[in-house]
Order: structure tokens, then C-alpha cells, then sequence
């Protein structure tokens, strides 16, 4: 876990310590391996090192399925001192253009997210990331993360958001 969280700030592939861990099958690679990481390395290494930074020193655990980034930030909001501050973090995060700075944004809410012991679906979170590195898929995840964190509490416990894959 120590050494996800050292490499939270790298990009994938440059930290070898963590390779067994966030590297992806070969079918992913639509080209020889060893050139730039693809989109499902950037995923699966950013929700990992992310839930590394969350979990550390905690003994509950921070992954709980079904638990959508939108809906673990809207849980934060309503517990948080100041809710504003963290719907304008919120904010800041859909406003991000490009992947580094959705990771950047998303850093500084995961840390918030460990202060409270919110959890999250990392398994989303990596879908979610992969859709975000597509041009297309950045509206449909700024969308689902919007609807999630302002829907209601009890919308929210009704519904949690399903896996891709398995029926809704």
C-alpha cells in the first residue's frame, strides 16, 4: 500500500514497485507494449493509488461497492463543516478539461473523503476514469457523478449505482 501511495503523482509503468499490481492484460494494449501506457492503465493505476491514499491508517475499509464518487462527495457535503467548500470542490472537479487535472482535484477530495471514513467503489471509480480518458465519455461521467451527488439521501439509498455490466 505504501508504495500505491508513492505513486499516486507517477504515471503508470514509471514506478516498477507497483507493476504487479496496476499493470493490464495485453489484450488491452492496441499496440506493442512498451509504448505510451493506455487509457486502461491510466484507470486501473490512478483508482488504485487513490484507494491506497484512502485506506491508509484506517481499519475500516474505504471501498464499498456501489458507492459512486458523486454520492461519497454529496455524504461529504452534508457532513462536512462546510458543505459549500466542498461543493465548490466538486465544482472545480467537473470543471477539469484534461485527466491530470481531474486526478489533481480528485486528490485532494479523496484526502477529504479519509478525514470523514467515507468509502467509495473503486471498481466504479476505475470505469469512471476510463470513460473520462475518452473525449466522448467525459460529459457522460460528469453527468453521472453530477446526478449522483445531488440526488437525495434516500434516492441514493435505494439506488446505488451498479457495476458496468450488471443489470441496473
Amino acid at each position: 500500500m505504501s508504495k500505491l501511495r508513492g505513486a499516486v503523482t507517477r504515471p503508470p509503468g514509471s514506478e516498477y514497485a507497483v507493476l504487479d499490481v496496476t499493470s493490464v492484460p495485453d489484450r488491452f494494449f492496441r499496440r506493442p507494449p512498451g509504448d505510451a501506457p493506455v487509457d486502461e492503465e491510466w484507470a486501473k493505476h490512478t483508482a488504485l493509488t487513490l484507494y491506497a491514499v484512502h485506506q491508509q491508517s484506517l481499519s475500516s475499509p474505504m471501498h464499498a461497492d456501489g458507492v459512486s464518487l458523486g454520492s461519497a462527495l454529496s455524504r461529504l457535503a452534508r457532513e462536512a463543516e462546510s458543505g459549500t467548500a466542498v461543493r465548490r470542490r466538486f465544482t472545480a472537479l467537473g470543471n477539469a478539461m484534461t485527466y491530470e487535472g481531474l486526478t489533481y482535484h480528485l486528490r485532494g477530495l479523496i484526502g477529504l473523503l479519509k478525514q470523514r471514513r467515507i468509502p467509495l467503489d473503486y471498481g466504479l471509480l476505475a470505469d469512471d476514469l476510463l470513460d473520462f480518458r475518452h473525449p466522448d465519455g467525459r460529459d457522460r461521467v460528469r453527468a453521472l457523478w453530477g446526478r449522483d451527488f445531488y440526488r437525495t439521501s434516500q434516492d441514493a439509498a435505494e439506488e446505488p449505482r451498479s457495476v458496468a455490466g450488471e443489470a441496473s
